[in-house]
């Protein structure tokens, strides 16, 4: 522990901690606009800087870590003007259109300046000069840029490069200005962005913004912490709601998710509920007519109810089921399920995952008891060293995972994908199987006859928790990779190279 003194208190501070880390822990404001935790910490906005006994110069808070017995000061005449200075220069290259601009009330460029009292700058920079080569883009469907509101922060750029991992957003110049090159323009559909949002969610000013956020002010709507509806990452969001309509989605801090969102939790995760074709009160087909009739709730539960007890006491109970969605809350579901056993008077009760997983859902439960992931997301995307993926495409079914994935492979995890396909991750994959379909269990059996001809099992393990593994190794010592690259139409030596991969790491998954 490290002891700094912060405006005339004392803190204990951690080894290698920073003095803004130091200074937020303890709930001491200092202003910041390119500072992202965990993300960014370029310091180019220079409004962090601090007072340093012992130090000609100012400090960025951001950049530099406390040493034992520093002595700072946060707040003084001296920082004020300082501040303010640095605002009026970002100030001079900024489109000060306030009013139109939907990050108008949320703007931290817009704070800051309120706090500090600056208005305007005093004098005007070098964007006008090349105004004309900087047009907003905005044919991407959700998301546009105008650079002219762009403080070179470059948020967005780290958040694509080190959350998102997927690298859309570049630095570029224009003679001696810096700009972002944002992939938003007319040829978007053949870059790499996914419009996940992730960039815009970060810019501090009205640069980068998602194109519904045009239409509410922060200060008009409330927010409602939930749940995707879409695939089983589980990500967290908040509904953004004005008038009791949802019109917004912003990402929360969730255990799954950290944050990040894709583009159908952004963009395409509640649009439903105002839709102009969704049923909103009950309708009752006229058996005359062939066409149906609005009715009351009352009479649509007691209509229905009364023709399933008719069935139930005609049929017997076996005769009824109930079949759930996926994607309801759990506490649907289960009144679902109740419904069935105790007023159907049966066990007939299932859901769509249980269908299209039942092959992973058996050999799961077989080899380890349950039928259900085993591991928290966090598990398989932090802390790892190999990854082993068998005919799964995250960056498309559960993008939120890919990018953690892309993450973990940034970070020097090795990746292996076995998959007859081009995905999008066989490009970073160090080793990629094309299995012929419908090969999975002899792939499998090839791994595992390599493991064991080379001794890369662990006995103590096996002779402690598994059951049969004398009949297993009897069963795979046939799949040689000879045989394997036969069947599953691979290089047999590839198959080797990854199941030494695989074999060898510490934390593969």
């Amino acid at each position: 522990m490290m002891h700094v003194r912060i405006n005339g208190t004392e803190y204990e501070a951690d080894d290698g901690m920073t003095i803004l880390e130091l200074a937020r822990k303890n709930g001491i404001e200092i202003p910041t606009l390119c500072y992202l935790e965990g993300v960014s910490d370029i310091g180019s906005c220079r409004l962090c800087m601090v007072e340093a006994e012992g130090y000609d110069g100012l400090l960025a808070a951001c950049r530099t870590q406390v040493t034992d017995g520093m002595v700072l000061t946060t707040e003084s005449e001296t920082l004020t003007r300082y501040r303010k200075s640095m605002l009026e220069l970002i100030l001079s290259n900024h489109n000060l259109d306030c009013m139109s601009c939907p990050a108008n009330g949320r703007c931290e460029l817009q704070a800051l300046c309120n706090k500090y009292g600056v208005r305007h700058a005093r004098h005007s920079g070098s964007r006008a000069k090349i105004e004309a080569k900087l047009p907003v883009v905005k044919d991407n469907l959700f998301i546009s840029y105008d650079p002219s509101k762009c403080i070179h922060c470059q948020r967005c750029v780290q958040v694509c490069h080190n959350i998102a991992c997927n690298g859309a957003l570049k630095n570029g110049r224009s003679g001696m200005f810096h700009i972002v090159e944002a992939p938003f323009g007319s040829d978007w559909k053949k870059s790499g962005c996914e419009s996940c949002g992730n960039c815009a969610s970060v810019c501090p000013t009205g640069a980068l913004t998602l194109k519904r956020k045009a239409d509410y002010r922060n200060w008009e709507v409330k927010k409602v912490l939930t749940t995707c509806p879409h695939c089983a990452t589980g990500c967290q969001l908040y509904l953004v709601v004005k008038d009791n309509k949802i019109v917004d989605v912003e990402s929360a801090n969730g255990p799954s998710n950290h944050k990040r969102l894709c583009v159908k939790g952004r963009s395409g995760s509640f649009d439903f509920v105002h839709s102009k074709e969704r049923l909103t009160k009950p309708l009752i087909k006229d058996r005359a007519t062939g066409t149906f009739r609005q009715a009351s709730w009352e009479e649509a539960i007691s209509y229905t109810a009364k023709h399933f007890m008719e069935i139930k006491q005609k049929y017997g109970s076996d005769s009824l089921a109930g079949f759930a969605c996926s994607r309801s809350a759990n506490e649907d579901i289960y009144m679902v399920q109740k419904m069935v056993r105790t007023c159907f008077g049966t066990n007939n009760t299932d859901n769509c995952a249980r269908v299209c997983h039942s092959a992973s859902v058996a050999g799961l439960a077989k080899t380890l008891g349950s039928g259900a992931m085993t591991n928290p997301i966090y598990d398989i995307t932090h802390d790892v060293d190999c990854i082993l993926l068998v005919g799964s495409n995250p960056e498309e079914a559960h993008p939120v995972v890919g990018m953690q994935i892309r993450r973990a492979v940034k970070d020097g995890c090795r990746l292996i994908v076995v998959d007859p396909r081009d995905i999008g991750l066989s490009k970073q994959a160090d080793i990629h199987l094309k299995l012929r379909p419908g090969t999975n269990v002899a792939f499998a059996n090839g791994m595992m006859h390599v493991m064991i001809k080379e001794n890369l099992i662990d006995h103590d393990y096996i002779r402690e928790h598994a059951e049969g593994f004398d009949e297993l190794k009897a069963v795979v010592e046939k799949y040689t990779p000879e045989k394997v690259g036969e069947i599953c139409h691979i290089d047999p030596d590839m198959l080797v190279e990854a199941a030494r991969m695989y074999a060898s790491a510490k934390k593969p998954l």
